[in-house]
């Protein structure tokens, strides 16, 4: 039923040439472990007793070593696939709370992956469970947070060693990283911001890998990647799971509120459309 509502989703996004929202969770139920796609999915935590889940509110309360959060917006087996001329975005919002930690590292980190096990669970750690995450596949940002001027410069990167026994956001050297783009500096407490990824499929040889950090409609900082095959590695279209790792307070804060996660797949707007009628059609007659 899960595979049949998502495929229901993408076919009318192909037909109204529209973005298909394939999760959009708030928090609203104060509930940080129910699935229910595409209204919520469980935002599982590394270490839960620093978690706080109230409505509309998931308070994660950092330390000085690293803490993690992971949700899943496709079914175990069924990713969301791209094809060319297609879109994947997460939209996330989150509020810096209770003070900010001076550092010049790239300590807030997040990405969209694929690994063909999921974790639905808390106490999940850097490399999944048994390694499992060792050989997942996607595309990361990381930044820092700072009301200072100085704070590390935001990056995107691919994951290209997958057989180095890499954490799958702890290390650096499992992926290659584009060049260094905005701060995101001089921040203020208790204030929303919101992170957007996007992996734009452009052609069958190239995938832009796109990040701005705002403030309402104020882009604060950017950072870009174009895959063409870096690291030798295909370019990378199946998707299920977005993860964040937070490797301190140092360069994020003493607690980062999660406000709300927000997937979209957004097609090819010509082809798809006259596809998704003809599916969706389809669809309508097995029902």
């Amino acid at each position: 039923m899960k595979k049949a509502f998502l495929l229901l989703l993408v076919l009318l996004a192909g037909t109204l040439g529209q973005a298909a929202v394939i999760l959009h969770d708030t928090f609203s139920d104060g509930d940080r472990t129910d699935t229910n796609l595409p209204y919520e999915s469980g935002f599982w935590a590394s270490s839960p007793a620093d978690v706080t889940t109230t409505p509309g509110n998931v308070r994660l309360d950092m330390a000085t070593s690293s803490r993690r959060m992971h949700t899943y917006f496709a079914p175990a087996g069924s990713p969301i696939s791209l094809g060319v001329g297609q879109k994947l975005i997460a939209t996330v919002d989150i509020i810096p709370e209770v003070a900010f930690v001076a550092s010049t590292s790239r300590n807030f980190r997040f990405g969209l992956f694929y690994n063909d096990t999921q974790y639905a669970q808390d106490s999940v750690g850097d490399s999944g469970i048994s390694n499992g995450w060792q050989d997942a596949t996607g595309y990361a940002v990381q930044f820092g947070l700072s009301d200072t001027s100085s704070v590390a410069y935001a990056r995107a990167g691919k994951r290209t060693n997958l057989t180095g026994g890499y954490t799958l956001l702890g290390t650096d050297a499992a992926y290659t990283w584009g060049s260094n783009g905005g701060q995101a500096a001089n921040l203020s407490l208790n204030t929303v911001y919101t992170l957007v990824m996007s992996l734009d499929y452009q052609s069958a040889s190239e995938m832009l890998v796109s990040f701005a950090f705002l403030q309402g409609n104020t882009e604060i900082a950017t950072a870009s990647l174009l895959d063409n095959g870096l690291g030798g590695q295909p370019l990378y279209t199946n998707f299920d799971f977005l993860l964040f790792r937070l490797s301190s307070n140092a360069g994020t804060a003493e607690v980062v509120n999660f406000q709300s996660i927000k997937i979209e797949y957004i097609p090819e707007p010509a082809t798809l459309a006259l596809l998704g009628l003809g599916g969706l059609l389809t669809f309508r007659r097995s029902r």
